[in-house]
């Protein structure tokens, strides 16, 4: 099986050459690498061209004509479908440029692919690390299970690959989702996902990290490194969790039940071409997705609901989320209760 790899890149001239080499040391090389350069001012442009001299395999850059990741919140997922749309590999493997990968880690995800011919993407651990590789042992699987999180929401793309043939199917990657976010809701949802239990790399988290853009991610960044990096604490793991939960809980103002909506429907268009695709049906329960479209369908009314809830007085409110409640539409459950305080006091505000 031919390999591509996707890196984005801007400004990443600290970290950059250190992954290339790790990319270039592994013990299967890849068929490609595809650096998408968006727009850097720094010497990366100059480390990428000096570094394609000399790889023992094909170094495509493509320079974005502007720069993409800055234009909004997951301008980083249109960066990266640059290089997806230009891919050629049967699988493709997405790189950050400044993790560092272990010598197996392609090979390791191959064995799987040819092991398991139904699976359609691979997730690897990796272990947590600062600026410079300083670690304790802790990886992004524990982080989900000290958090008692389903790892089908870990969706780290540099830690992914996934068959060409199954991404071209969500593809082009809307502007309101991440690339990785897209790509790990539709293969968790629809069973075509493997998780490979071994760290195959370090993930920096750091300052400069794209998810340290905006205020939440460096304060998420800033608790998780004291946590995973040096010495695993409660209480900062405690704050760092309720730090999220609330900022998912009050998101719902801000019609954060839209974003859901669209990313539901993403999920569904995904769904309907797996089943219309005759080439990938050695890949595909057939049972299993019908079924799976058949929830999502299920969600997509309720959420639909939900958003009229906005035009309701309170009290029509709660008769609808009490009805909601008695026909199991909402779990009765933590996250059932969550969902149902938000319909009544932060009711999403529609978007004409």
């Amino acid at each position: 099986m031919r390999v591509s790899i996707v890196m984005a890149v801007y400004n990443g001239e600290k970290y950059l050459s250190a992954q290339l080499e790790s990319i270039r040391e592994q013990t299967v090389l890849p068929f490609e690498l595809i650096a998408v350069d968006d727009c850097s001012t720094d010497s990366s442009p100059a480390i990428l061209s000096e570094f394609a001299k000399r790889a023992p395999f094909s170094v495509r850059i493509i320079r974005t004509p502007g720069n993409l990741g800055g234009g909004s919140k997951f301008g980083y997922g249109q960066v990266f479908m640059v290089g997806m749309e230009s891919a050629r590999g049967d699988v493709v493997f997405f790189s950050d440029q400044d993790d560092y990968w272990f010598k197996e880690k392609l090979s390791k995800h191959l064995e799987i692919y040819q092991e398991f011919p139904e699976v359609a993407c691979v997730i690897n651990d990796a272990i947590l690390a600062d600026g410079k590789l300083d670690h304790s042992g802790f990886t992004q699987f524990d982080l989900f299970k000290l958090r008692k999180l389903d790892n089908a929401h870990n969706v780290l793309g540099s830690c992914t690959s996934v068959k060409r043939s199954l991404m071209q199917l969500f593809m082009p990657v809307p502007k309101f989702m991440a690339h990785d976010a897209l790509l790990g809701q539709c293969m968790t949802s629809y069973g075509l996902r493997y998780e490979l239990r071994s760290p195959l790399q370090y993930y920096r988290r750091h300052v400069h990290s794209a998810m340290s853009g905006m205020f939440k991610g460096f304060i998420l960044n800033r608790l998780s490194f004291a946590n995973t990096v040096h010495k695993p604490g409660a209480s900062l793991l405690f704050l760092s969790d309720w730090y999220v939960r609330l900022s998912f809980f009050l998101s719902a103002s801000k019609s954060g039940y839209e974003s859901e909506l669209m990313a539901l429907t993403e999920t569904h268009k995904f769904g309907t071409r797996l089943l219309s695709d005759r080439d990938l049906e050695i890949l595909i329960n057939k049972e299993q997705v019908l079924s799976q479209i058949a929830d999502i369908e299920s969600k997509i009314n309720l959420l639909r609901e939900e958003i009229d809830l906005s035009g309701l007085s309170f009290v029509n409110r709660l008769k609808r989320v009490l009805g909601f409640i008695k026909s199991n539409r909402l779990p009765k459950n933590k996250s059932g209760i969550l969902r149902a305080i938000k319909d009544l006091f932060y009711p999403t505000l529609r978007k004409d």
